[in-house]
Order: structure tokens, then sequence, then C-alpha cells
């Protein structure tokens, strides 16, 4: 995980006041790739996660545009419950 990678760049860092890590010191981190068909596979089993999270986002900003529409005329008194 990215988080676990901290100590290590915490340790190559150069900066006494700000950590600092240079180009060549970061490029020397080695990092797994993970092959075109786990990434697939991965890219497969979250596809529908992903669509669901785009339509409630989409029905988000529809409910928020309503909300914004509706209640300043339901606190007017324009609009009855």
């Amino acid at each position: 995980m990215a988080k676990d990678l901290k100590p290590l760049l915490e340790g190559m860092s150069g900066g006494a006041t700000m950590a600092n890590v240079n180009k060549s010191k970061f490029s020397s981190i080695k990092v797994v790739v993970p092959s075109e068909l786990m990434i697939s596979q991965f890219n497969s089993f979250v596809a529908t996660q992903i669509d669901q999270i785009e339509q409630l986002a989409r029905m988000n900003l529809q409910l928020t545009q309503a909300r914004d529409l509706l209640l300043p005329r339901l606190m007017n008194g324009e609009v009855t419950i």
C-alpha cells in the first residue's frame, strides 16, 4: 500500500525541515505492476460498481438541483406540502 511507503520515502529524504525525495531516489523504488490479464479482470469486476457510482452521482446532482429550486419556493410559501 502507498501508506507503507511513507517510512521508506522519509528515510530517503534529504531535507531537514521538509522531506524532499529527488527524482533519482524516487525512481529507485521498486513497484509491482499487475499483468494485463489481472488489470482486465479487475476492470471487469469493478465495472458494475463504477457504473452505479456514476449513476448515483448523477442522481445526487439532479436531487441537489431540485432542492435548490424547490426549497426557496417552500420557504416563501409558494409551494405547500
